[in-house]
C-alpha cells in the first residue's frame, strides 16, 4: 500500500506549489469534483453530437457543433455555471478536478466547447489571497476494466487527502515526505482533519474516495452521486444546468458540515437548493434527493428562483429591464464607466463587431443583453450639443429660439425619435420574424424563450448612430466650406458622406442583430444597403447625364441654416 500511495499522477497544473499563507480556511475542507457530467455534460456531448475520445471522434462533433447555434449558445450557458461552481469551491478550499481520461483529451475538448472555461482554469491554477488552487488531475493511461479505474482512483484520493493537508500546513508533499513531517500531519487529529467533499456521476468514484482512510484516519469523506456516466439517460442541458446551480448551493452547505455523508441527486428533477433549507435537513447520512425543479422560461432570470407574474399583452416596452436604475444612474457619473465607454466608441470606428461581444458576457452574467450604464448615451447626448451648438456657430445663428430649435432637432427628433422608431420597427422585426424555433427536439429551455430586449435594440441604435454623427456632424463640419461649391466634385463627395454614414448606420444595426445567436436570417437588415447605393448612384447620373443637381449636403444645410 505504501508503494501505491507514493504514485505520481498526470496532473495540470503539477501539483506541489502551497497556497498563499492569506488563503487558509479553517475547517479545512478539500473538493474532488469529476469532470464528466459533473462540470462538463460529457455524455451528453457524446449523445448529442456524437463525441469519442478519438481525433476524428473529436473533429467530427466540433463540426456539428458550430453549425448549431442553439447548442453553442446552451453551452456557454452551463459553462458560465462550471466557472461559478468552481469559484465557489475555490474560496473554501483546494479545488482538484478529476477525469478518467488523459489531460491532453480534457484539456482539447474543453478549449472546443467550453473556451471560457479553459481559459479560468489557466488563470485558477495559482493560489490567490481570495482562492485556493484549482488543479486537474488526469488519468495517466486507459484502463482495461473497472478493478484498474478503481484501483487508481483510489490512491487519487490518498495522494489528493496528503496534497491538501501538507499544503494548508505551509509545505508541499514532496519536502513533507522527504523530511517525514507529512506522515505526522495525516495521523494526528488537529493536523489531519480534513473535509473531503467529493462529487462524481460515477459511483466507483464514491466508493474509491473511502480508501482516503488509508492515508488519513481522520478525513471526513462527505460524498454527492449526481446522474450521469451513460449517454442513452443523460441529462439534457436544461436540467445539467439546474444541477450546476444546486451544486453551488452544495458545496457550501457541505463545507460547513462537521461529519461524514453520502447522498444523491435522482435525475430528472434537480433543483436549486432552497435558501432557507436547513443543512442538518439536508446532509444526513445516505440520504437520496428527489428535488422537483420546474423551469421559468427563462433560468438565467434569476439566482433566487421566483416566480413572477407574466403580462399578458404584447407591451412594447416588457424587455426593457431595470429601466428605473438606468435612468437612477444618469443622475450620478460616478456610477458611469466612461474609460469604457470611450473605448467602446473607438473600438466602433476600427472594429465594430468586438463591441457586441461584451453583450454577450452582459448575457452570462447579468442576465441581460442591454447596457446597465448609461454612459454611452449621455456621452453621445453631450457630442449632439457640441456638434449643434458649433454648427449654429459656423452658420452665425444669433436667436435663442433658432438654437433652441436646432438642439431640438438634432436630440429630440434625430437621435431620440428616429432611435424610438427604427429600435422599435427593428425589435419587432427580430421577435416575430428572424427569432429561431427549436426544432430540434433538444428540450433545453435555456434558449428556446430568448427574446431581443427593446433596450438592447436602443443599443444598437445609438451605436450605429455614432458612426453616422461622425459622417454627418463632424466629417461634414470640417468639408462644410469645400462641400458649398456647385461642383460635380463636391456634388459626389458629399454624397458620398451621407452613403457611407447610413450605410455604416445599416451595417452596425446588422452586427447588432447577428451577435444574437438566436436570431437567423439577420442578413436581411443589410437591404437597406441596396437603397442607400440606389440613391447614391442615381444622384451622380442625374448629374452627369440630365444635370439636375441633387446634394445632399446642399439640402440638409439649406433646410437648417437657411435664412
Amino acid at each position: 500500500m505504501q508503494t501505491a500511495t507514493q504514485q505520481t499522477f498526470p496532473c495540470y497544473p503539477p501539483l506541489g506549489a502551497a497556497p498563499g499563507p492569506n488563503s487558509k480556511f479553517t475547517p479545512l475542507s478539500a473538493f474532488v469534483i469529476s469532470w464528466e457530467d459533473v462540470l462538463a455534460p460529457m455524455s451528453f456531448l457524446a449523445k448529442r453530437v456524437g463525441l469519442q475520445p478519438t481525433r476524428s471522434g473529436l473533429e467530427a462533433a466540433k463540426a456539428v457543433y458550430y453549425q448549431d447555434r442553439y447548442l453553442q449558445q446552451a453551452l456557454a450557458s452551463v459553462e458560465e455555471e462550471a466557472v461559478e461552481l468552481l469559484r465557489t469551491a475555490a474560496a473554501i478550499g483546494p479545488v482538484f478536478i478529476v477525469t478518467e481520461k488523459s489531460s491532453r483529451y480534457m484539456e482539447t475538448t474543453c478549449a472546443a466547447f467550453f473556451p471560457r472555461l479553459a481559459h479560468w482554469l489557466v488563470s485558477a491554477a495559482l493560489a490567490t489571497a481570495q482562492h485556493f488552487r484549482v488543479q486537474v488531475v488526469a488519468a495517466p493511461q486507459k484502463f482495461a476494466n473497472t478493478v484498474e479505474s478503481s484501483s487508481w482512483l483510489a490512491r487519487m484520493y490518498q495522494q489528493i487527502v496528503k496534497v491538501a493537508v501538507c499544503e494548508a500546513h505551509g509545505t508541499s508533499l514532496s519536502t513533507a515526505e522527504a523530511s517525514g513531517l507529512a506522515h505526522q500531519l495525516l495521523q494526528h487529529r488537529e493536523s489531519g482533519t480534513l473535509g473531503l467533499v467529493s462529487i462524481s456521476a460515477s459511483s466507483i468514484s464514491q466508493a474509491a474516495s473511502l480508501r482516503a482512510f488509508d492515508a488519513a484516519p481522520f478525513v471526513i469523506p462527505k460524498g454527492v452521486h449526481v446522474p450521469g456516466g451513460n449517454p442513452a439517460t443523460a441529462l439534457n442541458l436544461e436540467h445539467f444546468f439546474a444541477q450546476l446551480r444546486t451544486l453551488q448551493g452544495y458545496v457550501s452547505i457541505a463545507a460547513a458540515h462537521d461529519s461524514a455523508f453520502s447522498m444523491s441527486f435522482v435525475a430528472p428533477f434537480v433543483s436549486m437548493l432552497s435558501p432557507s433549507t436547513q443543512s442538518e435537513e439536508l446532509l444526513q447520512p445516505n440520504t437520496s434527493i428527489d428535488m422537483k425543479f420546474e423551469l421559468s422560461s427563462d433560468p438565467l432570470s434569476s439566482r433566487t428562483n421566483k416566480k413572477k407574474p407574466k403580462r399578458a399583452g404584447a407591451d412594447v416596452f416588457r424587455s426593457c429591464s431595470a429601466f428605473p436604475e438606468y435612468f437612477a444612474r444618469v443622475l450620478d457619473y460616478r456610477q458611469m464607466d466612461l474609460d469604457a465607454t470611450f473605448y467602446q466608441m473607438v473600438t466602433l470606428c476600427v472594429q465594430p463587431a468586438k463591441v457586441y461581444k461584451s453583450a454577450y458576457y452582459r448575457k452570462q452574467t447579468k442576465n441581460r443583453w442591454a447596457r446597465d450604464d448609461p454612459a454611452f448615451a449621455v456621452i453621445q447626448f453631450a457630442f449632439l450639443l457640441v456638434a449643434t451648438v458649433a454648427w449654429a456657430i459656423a452658420f452665425r445663428v444669433d436667436s435663442a429660439a433658432k438654437y433652441a430649435s436646432l438642439l431640438f432637432h438634432a436630440v429630440v427628433v434625430e437621435w431620440l425619435g428616429f432611435g424610438l422608431v427604427i429600435s422599435t420597427l427593428c425589435w419587432w422585426v427580430a421577435n416575430h420574424h428572424l427569432r429561431q424555433r427549436n426544432s430540434h427536439g433538444m428540450g433545453d429551455a435555456l434558449y428556446v424563450e430568448q427574446r431581443v430586449e427593446w433596450q438592447f435594440a436602443f443599443d444598437i441604435h445609438c451605436n450605429s448612430f455614432f458612426i453616422l454623427f461622425l459622417f454627418l456632424y463632424v466629417l461634414q463640419f470640417l468639408l462644410a466650406p469645400m462641400l458649398a461649391s456647385n461642383s460635380f466634385v463636391m456634388l459626389l463627395v458629399g454624397n458620398l458622406l451621407y452613403s457611407l454614414g447610413w450605410g455604416f448606420y445599416t451595417y452596425i444595426t446588422f452586427l447588432g442583430y447577428m451577435a444574437l445567436p438566436f436570431l437567423h436570417r439577420t442578413e436581411q437588415l443589410l437591404l437597406p444597403l441596396i437603397i442607400v447605393l440606389a440613391l447614391f448612384i442615381s444622384t451622380l447620373v442625374l448629374q452627369a447625364v440630365f444635370g439636375a443637381q441633387i446634394n445632399f449636403a446642399h439640402m440638409s444645410t439649406h433646410y437648417y441654416y437657411a435664412p
